[in-house]
């Protein structure tokens, strides 16, 4: 095969990303958003994309609904006439503007001072009433008019992709199109999202935290209001996790994506439900199949369609909740990102990728489960610049299968010896999947296979499996991955003396616990670590809520334990150069835990350097300022290059 170019940090200037796929009610019209960042300015452009039907069935090519530049999160009108989307003002705050699917001018529909909630990963934050002439949406409320002092009387004061939240809550609010009338429906403390409106537009439901124990879990429950306002009532039947919701077509029950496991907080661990006013949460699900909230939740007719996921994994699957039949269609050695249905159930909308593709739209018939590529803006440019190979092993330990996925540069020789770099996820609770990972492209590209575990904690792999890393992180897990490492190391293409570890998040504590614990390492990245739990517990933004949970227990009655659990007190036994990479302005898991680790092993001599990424939250990495996504992979690759 012909050499191909490396995977670079420039990848995010050549790739384009597609999301948020919308599907007219009739089938035969499509809307995606799309995102580029531009080379010269480093601006992130997002426009919607159109695309229509034709006679002989076949979707056509995309064209400009919308010019941008920060166009986001399309939604059809149930008359299929009208779309709603989510726009960026010059200052920064979104708003929720309305086109016609045949073009011409947008209009600008709400003016808030607070700007509209949008992109969050439950789905759309906002939503048409049945007779196409209202929307139900989410907007901040600030009741907080303090200009010169900040004062905190809760232990939620602030979160990671919103920054200091004070006495903000996310309410309900309702839009007249014709009139631009607004009424807010909900009030008080709790955050609202994820308004679903019934078909029957007597009521709507919404996802809210405004419980009593809000303070110090991430409970979710349910609600259903009138649309004039009134009393929400409270339909999630004893579920203390309630994570994506979507109305029958006779508006009598939500189905629900949840959890009924206090201890499973994460919504990559779900089921689903079928929630009625009164009655307990009906559990329709078995745990095998992983719900995927940002793959959407569609009731159409008699049956759910959803975005299921087991291994690492991605299948999109059908769901009697009567029967509890349930079924894939299609899916296998994926991941999918996004699904949309057509109101028949005839066909259906993914946006698909894998290990060697990425961000393609695919249309789907649900009966046959037949798949046609519509656009695939990224083939020419990963038939240029070749991924990596994936293949998979599974080792058992303890009773448990553990899964890995390795990764091999492009111009893989099994006669060649190579360094190896291991990968670890966040979570714990994350999982490596069957996608494409730009963290791991890169690395490959430059030369190094790449280990990526899926330790236990991970999910996909069943709620015990899961919830086996509670109260014990850097335990089994630790030996987990220690024992994947072993077994690729005794391949001939892996040279052991030339190994790395990088991780990020959850990723970045194990990376820190490994080389407290193993010396065999010659280079460590550790991304937006957790170093010392009693101070995480105090200055994360979930350090309640999750640390609680996975730590061992409240700090006061748990201290011994938060300091065993730590990789600061096991920073004398590093041997291991370490590059520290933390966003400033990242509340999840707060740049102070770097900071400490950093002084600590620059005390004891050791060889460390700690990179500081201004304007980053937590989820830099991802959609933070494109200069800092570049200088995160630049600053891994030398690293690397200088130590392994």
């Amino acid at each position: 095969m012909a050499t191909t170019k490396p995977i670079t940090s420039d990848h995010i200037f050549e790739m384009t990303g597609s999301s948020a796929a919308s599907l007219a009610p009739d089938g035969n019209t499509l809307i995606i958003t799309k995102q580029t960042i531009r080379r010269g300015t480093m601006e992130t452009i997002s426009m919607l994309m159109i695309s229509q039907r034709s006679a002989t069935g076949q979707f056509t090519e995309f064209t400009e609904l919308t010019s941008g530049p920060s166009d986001s999160t399309a939604v059809f009108s149930p008359d299929g006439r009208t779309i709603a989307f989510a726009r960026k003002a010059e200052n920064g705050h979104k708003q929720l503007w309305i086109v016609s699917v045949s073009g011409g001018p947008a209009k600008q529909l709400t003016q808030l001072e607070n700007g509209l909630v949008d992109n969050l990963e439950s789905g759309p934050q906002f939503d048409w009433s049945p007779d196409s002439d209202k929307l139900a949406f989410i907007a901040e409320v600030d009741e907080d008019d303090s200009t010169d002092v900040r004062v905190v009387n809760r232990i939620r004061y602030r979160h990671d992709f919103r920054g200091w939240i004070g006495n903000a809550f996310r309410q309900l609010f309702t839009i007249d199109v014709s009139t631009g009338e607004i009424r807010q429906i909900t009030t008080g403390e709790g955050d609202a999202i994820s308004p679903r409106w019934a078909p029957d537009g007597t009521r709507i439901a919404y996802i809210s935290d405004a419980l009593a124990e809000r303070d110090y879990t991430n409970h979710e429950a349910a609600f259903v209001v009138n649309p004039l306002g009134g009393e929400p009532e409270d339909w999630s039947g004893g579920l203390p996790y309630v994570w994506s919701i979507a109305w029958s077509p006779d508006s009598t029950k939500l189905a629900s994506m949840g959890c009924h496991d206090p201890e499973m907080w994460d919504p990559r661990s779900a089921w689903m439900y079928i929630l009625e006013p009164g009655s307990q949460a009906r559990q329709v699900t078995n745990g095998e199949y992983t719900p995927v909230r940002e793959g959407g939740l569609n009731w159409r007719t008699d049956s759910l369609f959803y975005i299921g996921a087991r291994w690492g994994q991605y299948y999109v699957r059908k769901l009697n909740p009567e029967t509890e039949v349930d079924k894939t269609i299609i899916g296998g050695s994926v991941q999918y990102d996004s699904l949309t249905i057509e109101a028949t159930a005839q066909s259906a909308i993914v946006i698909e990728q894998s290990p060697t593709a990425y961000a393609d739209i695919c249309h789907i018939e649900l009966e046959s489960g037949n798949r046609t590529v519509i656009a695939s803006d990224n083939s020419e440019y990963l038939a240029a610049h070749r991924p990596a190979k994936l293949e998979k092993f599974v080792l058992k330990r303890s009773g448990l299968e553990i899964e890995s996925r390795v990764l091999f540069p492009p111009e893989f020789d099994s006669s060649k010896r190579y360094p190896m770099v291991l990968d670890i996820h966040g979570g714990p609770n994350g999982r490596f999947a069957d996608n494409f990972d730009p963290i791991q492209q890169v690395i490959t590209s430059a030369g190094y296979i790449v280990l990526a575990v899926n330790p236990r904690g991970s999910s996909t792999y069943g709620p015990e499996f899961t919830k086996s890393v509670l109260g014990d992180w850097g335990g089994e897990d630790f030996l987990d991955i220690i024992a994947a490492v072993d077994k690729l190391s005794e391949q001939p293409y892996v040279n052991p003396d030339r190994l790395a570890v990088h991780g990020f998040s959850y990723g970045g504590f194990m990376s820190s616990w490994i080389i407290g614990h193993d010396t065999r390492f010659k280079a460590a990245l550790v991304g937006a670590m957790c170093a010392n739990l009693h101070s995480m517990y105090g200055t994360s933004d979930i350090g309640t809520s999750f640390g609680e949970l996975n730590w061992g227990g409240i700090y006061t009655e748990a201290r011994d334990k938060f300091l065993y659990h730590s990789p600061i007190t096991y920073a004398p036994n590093v041997d291991t150069p370490v590059l520290l990479l933390h966003g400033e302005d990242d509340f999840r898991c707060p740049i102070e835990q770097s900071e400490q680790y950093f002084v600590a092993l620059k005390r004891l001599g050791k060889e460390v350097e700690f990179v500081r990424f201004p304007n980053s939250s937590h989820t830099f990495r991802k959609s933070g300022p494109p200069q800092m996504r570049i200088a995160y992979f630049t600053r891994v690759l030398s690293w690397l290059d200088k130590y392994v």
